[in-house]
């Protein structure tokens, strides 16, 4: 979900994966469009970026950042009192269900 399409991170470089030719930069411009399936195509640059040796040190701000995310906002939830089920119950319980070894995806489309 993009919102406002011509104030959708305006000073980012987007990278656009698809199988599907006809939806590359569909809704926003891609700067490095790819048309392959996303399963090989991840492979072959998680190979590539391994070869260029990159500077971990240069993600410390990043990570740092993410941990105070975390501290703020922590994962956890208030489990419902009626019947509803809420998504991050359902999430918690495939995981115990498959110690795991679960795939869990939504559809963008």
């Amino acid at each position: 979900i993009t919102g406002k399409l011509s104030e959708f991170a305006p000073r980012a470089k987007f990278a656009h994966i698809d199988v599907d030719p006809a939806e590359i930069s569909k809704n926003v411009p891609a700067h490095i469009p790819i048309v392959g399936d996303a399963k090989d195509v991840l492979a072959k640059l998680n190979r590539e970026y391994r070869g260029l040796q990159p500077d971990a040190s240069r993600l410390e701000d990043w990570w740092r950042q993410i941990r105070e995310w975390q501290a703020t906002y922590p994962l956890r939830y208030e489990d419902s009192r009626d019947s509803e089920i809420k998504p991050q119950f359902m999430i918690e319980a495939m995981y115990e269900a498959t110690e795991g070894d679960a795939i869990v995806t939504s559809d963008v489309g």
